[in-house]
C-alpha cells in the first residue's frame, strides 16, 4: 500500500492507493462508492484486465485517505485529477461505482465504466422529506448539533465532516453532466438495486450518446458477481480500437502502407471473429443435438435391453422346462432298464441257490459216508486192539449177562 500527498486549495491530502500489474503501459483507475474503499474494487477486479495497470484509490475521507472540510463532487474530481497527474500517462479507462461513477464522469476520460452510478435524483418518500424539513427548521434555531437524531442508519458512526459532505453530494443532479460526456460509456447495473434503481441506469444510457447498457442480476454490489462478464465485454469492445491506435503509431514510424496493411488485417480479423461466432453457435446447436441424440440412444438402448432381457428370460424358462423333461425321461429310462435286469438277475440267483443246495446235499452225503467209514474203522480198530480173553473171563462175562452168577 502506498500514498501520495496531493495539494488542493490550502490543504494537502494524503491519498492512499495501490497498483497492480505495474509493468503494463495502459492503465485503469478504479473509484469506489460511498461508504466503501479501494479494497472492494480490488476484490472484484484484481484478477481481471491483466493487460492493464490497475490503480485503486481511496478517495478523501474513505479508507486511509484524509479529509479536512466538507467537500462536494467537484472537489473530489479535482483532487483525484491532481493525483492522476502524478503518473506519466492518462488512464485509458476509469471505473466508477455509485458515488464513484459521478466522479469518473466529471474526469471525462476516453472510456468510462459506470457501475450502478449515482447522479439521477429519485423522489424521496414523504416521511424522509418530512424529517429533512424538520431538521432544517431546527437548524435555524441552532439545534443542528442534534443531526444524528434525524440521520439514517447509513450515516451511523459518520463524523460531522463526512455527514456534511454526504449532504452536499447526495442531492446533486448529474443529468446534464451525463449528457455532456463525450467519450464511450459501458453501463452495468444491478436489476434488484434499491440504492440506485434500474430506471436510473436506463436514464443515464439514454443521456450518453455513445453508451451500452447491461442490466445484470444482483443488488447495488452486483459487480462482485459479474466481474468476468464485465471484463470480457469491455475488452472485446475496446480490442480493435487499441489495435488501430498501435497502427497509427506505426504509421508515424514506418509510413502509411503499414497502417493500411494493419487495417486490412483488422478487417480480416473482424470477419474471422464473425465466422468464429457462427461456428460457435453451430457448435452449440450441434452439442445440443448431440445431447438429445445421446438421450434418445440411451432410451433406445434401455428399451432394447429390456426386450432382450425379456427374450432371454423366456428362453431360460423354456430351457429349464426342457431340462426338467429330459431329467424325467432319463429317470424313467433308468427305471425301465433296471426292471428289465431284475428277472435275469433273479433267475441267476435261483440257479445259484439250486447249485448251492445240490452242493450242500453232496457235501452231506459225503460227510455221512465219511462218518460211517470212520466209525467202522474205529470199531475195527477197537476190536483189533482188544486182547483175547481167557475161557474163565468169557464164562464170567456170560454169567453176568444172563444172570447165572450164584446158581
Amino acid at each position: 500500500m502506498a500514498s501520495k500527498d496531493i495539494k488542493y486549495g490550502s490543504k494537502t491530502y494524503k491519498i492512499s492507493y495501490e497498483i497492480l500489474n505495474p509493468k503494463q503501459s495502459e492503465s485503469i483507475v478504479f473509484l469506489h462508492g460511498w461508504g466503501a474503499n479501494k479494497e472492494i474494487m480490488k476484490k472484484a477486479f484484481g484478477g481481471y484486465f491483466r493487460a492493464f495497470k490497475h490503480i485503486y484509490i481511496d478517495m478523501p475521507g474513505f479508507g486511509e485517505s484524509d479529509i479536512f472540510t466538507p467537500l462536494c463532487s467537484n472537489d473530489y474530481a479535482k483532487i483525484v485529477k491532481n493525483f492522476l497527474a502524478t503518473f506519466e500517462k492518462e488512464p485509458k479507462i476509469i471505473f466508477g461505482h455509485s458515488f464513484g461513477g459521478k466522479i469518473a464522469t466529471l474526469l471525462n476520460p476516453e472510456n468510462i465504466v459506470l457501475l450502478s452510478s449515482a447522479g439521477i435524483l429519485v423522489k424521496k418518500k414523504f416521511w424522509v422529506r418530512a424529517k429533512i424539513a424538520i431538521f432544517k427548521f431546527l437548524k435555524i434555531f441552532g439545534l443542528g448539533k442534534f443531526y444524528y437524531l434525524f440521520a439514517t442508519k447509513d450515516v451511523s458512526g459518520m463524523n460531522r465532516c463526512m455527514y456534511e459532505t454526504l449532504k452536499n453530494v447526495v442531492n446533486e443532479d448529474f443529468m446534464t453532466k451525463f449528457a455532456n460526456y463525450g467519450g464511450r460509456a459501458f453501463i452495468f447495473w444491478g436489476e434488484n438495486d434499491k440504492a440506485t434503481p434500474l430506471k436510473s441506469g436506463e436514464t443515464i444510457h439514454s443521456l450518453i450518446k455513445n453508451s451500452k447498457f447491461y442490466p445484470l442480476k444482483g443488488d447495488h454490489f452486483f459487480f462482485l458477481l459479474h466481474a468476468n462478464f464485465i471484463n470480457d465485454t469491455v475488452i472485446k469492445d475496446l480490442g480493435c480500437d487499441f489495435a488501430k491506435e498501435k497502427a497509427n503509431e506505426f504509421d508515424e514510424m514506418f509510413g502509411e502502407n503499414f497502417g493500411v496493411f494493419v487495417d486490412e488485417n483488422l478487417k480480416e480479423l473482424h470477419l474471422q471473429d464473425e465466422n468464429t461466432k457462427e461456428i460457435s453457435q453451430n457448435l452449440d446447436e450441434n452439442t445440443q443435438i448431440s445431447s438429445q441424440a445421446k438421450d434418445i440412444k440411451q432410451e433406445i438402448s434401455k428399451d432394447s435391453k429390456d426386450e432382450v432381457l425379456g427374450e432371454n428370460t423366456q428362453n431360460l424358462d423354456e430351457n429349464t422346462q426342457n431340462l426338467s423333461d429330459n431329467a424325467s425321461d432319463l429317470q424313467a429310462d433308468k427305471i425301465s432298464d433296471d426292471s428289465s435286469k431284475i428277472p435275469s438277475e433273479n433267475s441267476q440267483i435261483s440257479q445259484n441257490l439250486q447249485d448251492n443246495d445240490s452242493n450242500l446235499k453232496d457235501s452231506e452225503n459225503l460227510n455221512s459216508q465219511n462218518i460211517e467209514t470212520s466209525s467202522k474203522k474205529n470199531n475195527d480198530d477197537v476190536f483189533l486192539k482188544q486182547k483175547p480173553k481167557s475161557p474163565e473171563e468169557i464164562s464170567k462175562n456170560i454169567d453176568e449177562v444172563f444172570g447165572l452168577k450164584g446158581l
